[in-house]
């Protein structure tokens, strides 16, 4: 199965997460599969998409994979609930997940393991991954060997800008060019 991979990096304000939610939705109607959007810090709305927040991540099984609904998702505050969430995803399969901030649970060392796993087994699962951050160096090597494509908004973050070229090979152009970007402007690369 085809299935994508894309990240989307830059400051806070200037739209990699309203272009990643419409690529997401896009690519759900495509594919006609629910999307899910883990929301950990509670700010993310769409519209159409139920609204589940502060429950077990059990909670979304009937919603997403009976139902076939777009939903945003806020598990409890608790790092087993955020492992479970993506043990249930892994099983379930056949949706477009959205990681808004992604720093915050994929960061490194410290990157949830059911995470890492969700990102190897993506394909047989029929799983489209999308993730956001303002800060891109942070990242597993795991995520970053699933993002095909990247979506790279302003940053004058040294240590972004390290990491992107890194990542994608940019030139040096295209580095000054990210840090002259406006709202909603993007480099794909």
């Amino acid at each position: 199965m085809n299935t994508l991979g894309e990240g989307f990096f830059g400051e806070p304000g200037y739209g990699k997460t309203s272009l990643s939610e419409l690529r997401m939705v896009d690519r759900a109607g495509e594919r006609a599969i629910p999307c899910v959007m883990l929301d950990i810090e509670r700010n993310l709305r769409l519209p159409g998409a139920l609204e589940i927040r502060d429950v077990q991540p059990s909670e979304i099984i009937g919603p997403v994979w009976d139902d076939g609904a777009h939903v945003i998702y806020s598990p409890p505050r608790d790092p087993k609930a955020i492992e479970w969430f993506f043990e249930i995803v892994a099983v379930g399969g056949n949706v477009c997940l959205h990681l808004d901030e992604a720093h915050n649970f994929a960061k490194g060392e410290g990157a949830s393991p059911a995470l890492l796993h969700l990102c190897r087994i993506r394909r047989p699962q029929g799983l489209d991954l999308y993730f956001t951050s303002t800060q891109p160096q942070d990242l597993h090597a795991t995520i970053w060997s699933v993002i095909t494509t990247v979506f790279a908004f302003r940053t004058n973050s040294a240590f972004a800008l390290d990491r992107l070229k890194r990542e994608r090979s940019l030139s040096d152009a295209q580095i000054q060019a990210i840090k002259r970007l406006e709202k909603f402007q993007y480099i794909e690369c």
